[in-house]
């Protein structure tokens, strides 16, 4: 029996000898068809170009506020990236792209450092809108709960946090002192002055009471008496 490459129909293109997927085509052939409306069209081949050509063509500078926004692709968290290979054969790893705009005009990073955007706009990779700062930093710039809480100066009931009467938890949380003795006093009378007014014993009722009456066993007593 004759094998299914021997019997199976080829491209219609006569210098094309691969196998047809529709209309008589094979894939290459077919997908130039579909694009370019003729199977002949011929496609210019790779042209290297450099990282900063791929960068800048990626680029808005038209932004009102001054920020150079990233069109291209981003991450789920909103920042922008570029793979640092220069051909389809090594396509590289992926870099984001503000730290490299600041990278090509400030020089390199330090490691214990990052970048934060002072715009608030993540896409945006101006690199006079980036600064080199600690994490900490970084963190309490933002609007996140780290932030929001560091800016807070009195606590839910009021009270200032000053000097005399905040009191740091674990080294890191914060905590009013005229709230926390509060919460001790009225903890220590729930626990240990709750039953002050009442007897020594009240509380500690047996399980079983006998009756106010008693029992005597029956005795007989004999007619004749």
């Amino acid at each position: 029996m004759p094998s299914d490459s021997t019997t199976r129909p080829r491209c219609s293109i006569p210098s094309c000898c691969k196998f047809i997927v529709a209309h008589k085509l094979c894939v290459m052939h077919y997908e130039r068809v579909r694009k370019h409306g003729s199977p002949y069209v011929v496609l210019p081949s790779y042209v290297f170009r450099t990282l900063e050509e791929r960068f800048w063509e990626k680029v808005d500078k038209h932004s009102p506020n001054g920020c150079w926004l990233w069109i291209a692709s981003k991450d789920t968290y909103g920042y922008g990236h570029i793979t640092s290979g220069s051909s389809p054969d090594k396509p590289g790893r992926l870099i984001l792209a503000h730290r490299l705009s600041y990278q090509w005009v400030h020089g390199e990073i330090p490691e214990s450092l990052e970048l934060d955007h002072l715009c608030r706009n993540r896409a945006c990779v101006n690199p006079d809108h980036l600064e080199a700062v600690t994490h900490r930093d970084n963190c309490l710039r933002g609007t996140g709960m780290t932030a929001t809480a560091a800016k807070k100066t009195h606590c839910p009931l009021g009270h200032s946090y000053d000097l005399y009467n905040t009191i740091l938890e674990s080294g890191r949380k914060r905590r009013c002192r005229l709230c926390r003795n509060a919460d001790k006093k009225r903890r220590y009378h729930q626990r240990y002055l709750s039953h002050s007014a009442l007897p020594s014993t009240a509380h500690r009722q047996p399980k079983y009471t006998s009756p106010p009456w008693t029992i005597t066993p029956f005795s007989f007593v004999s007619p004749g008496k």
